[in-house]
């Protein structure tokens, strides 16, 4: 995702909040509108400066870390004095989704976690959010994940990815740090990255569904609480985002093996090497199918009881999610 223009955590607020005022353009439609509060404060609840340095002074150099903050602000400052509205309004349709996936992910993911990465990792290493999913013993396995709604851009992050799987590589980013683990790792670590991606029109449709579960019982929606949480739950949005996540990281494990497979000493150390980043992506790509599977069979008991709602359910299928489906 593109920098939100904000710089610092003084900075993060209603006045200078990069892409708020472009929530209320005449172009955006009241469903996005409506999440500006919830916008604002995923914004404001990123890590300041002085959080970073202490997470990972003893990772890294101070000079390295405040070189690289430096670099993040200097993004921030250039984003906010452009006039480009197309990556204003990519970057906001963007911000909405990522919100939705993290906010909502445990409706769909009910046993992963995701959180969101450091400004650093996202605007100079494409990765807007980590995902943990549970390994076969229960380890975690982690992707990265970069969000995007533009059908350019997500056509060129594929090929980004894909490369990295074609030469053997996970992608590697610079300030990572477990949400749910202080004693993991941190700092450089390699992982699987994957595209999350839809269409302006899908977004708002998915937006519509995440605002009347955050706000329960809306005045005027004629949803109670449960309601809501179903319609969140057994949403198209849900599928889109398996399907998305089983997709590539399948065919991330086609690359593996077939570099694999081309690898003339099998018992050397790239291909012991090869082997590990395989089994990897396997474990995840197991994983993904065996709780998508359970979504798919709860919401199929859940529609065959509910008919007359099916149709509020529906997220169209869209040019992005087409793009990480037939480039990948």
């Amino acid at each position: 995702m593109e920098p939100t223009p904000a710089t610092g955590r003084e900075r993060a607020h209603a006045e200078t909040f990069g892409i708020e005022p472009w929530v209320f353009s005449r172009d955006v439609p009241e469903t996005i509108q409506t999440l500006a509060p919830a916008l604002r404060q995923f914004e404001e609840e990123r890590g300041s400066d002085d959080e970073i340095l202490e997470q990972f002074t003893s990772v890294y150099r101070p000079e390295k870390i405040k070189a690289d903050l430096a670099e993040v602000h200097r993004r921030e400052k250039a984003f906010e004095a452009s006039d480009d509205r197309d990556a204003r309004m990519n970057l906001l349709y963007a911000t909405v989704l990522e919100l939705i996936v993290q906010d909502a992910s445990h409706e769909w993911f009910p046993d992963c976690t995701i959180w969101r990465a450091t400004k650093f990792d996202d605007y100079c290493r494409g990765t807007d959010l980590f995902m943990d999913i549970p390994g076969p013993g229960g380890e975690p396995l982690t992707l990265a994940v970069d969000v995007t709604c533009s059908r350019a851009r997500t056509s060129k992050k594929l090929r980004d990815t894909m490369q990295e799987f074609r030469s053997g590589r996970f992608h590697t980013v610079e300030y990572f740090v477990s949400d749910t683990d202080d004693a993991r790792a941190r700092g450089r670590v390699s992982m699987p990255r994957v595209v999350l991606g839809a269409s302006y029109h899908a977004i708002t449709r998915a937006a519509r569904v995440y605002g009347q579960w955050r706000r329960h019982a809306a005045v005027g929606s004629g949803y109670t609480k449960a309601e809501a949480l179903e319609r969140l739950r057994y949403s198209d949005i849900g599928g889109q985002l398996y399907e998305q996540l089983i997709h590539q990281v399948q065919a991330a494990y086609e690359c593996i093996k077939e570099l694999l497979d081309s690898t003339q000493d099998k018992n050397g150390t790239r291909a012991d090497f090869l082997r590990m980043r395989g089994q990897y992506l396997f474990s995840v790509q197991r994983s993904l199918e065996e709780r998508y599977r359970a979504w798919e069979k709860s919401r199929n008991t859940y529609i065959e009881h509910h008919k007359d709602i099916a149709p509020e359910l529906a997220v169209p299928s869209n040019s992005v999610l087409d793009v990480i489906m037939h480039e990948a």
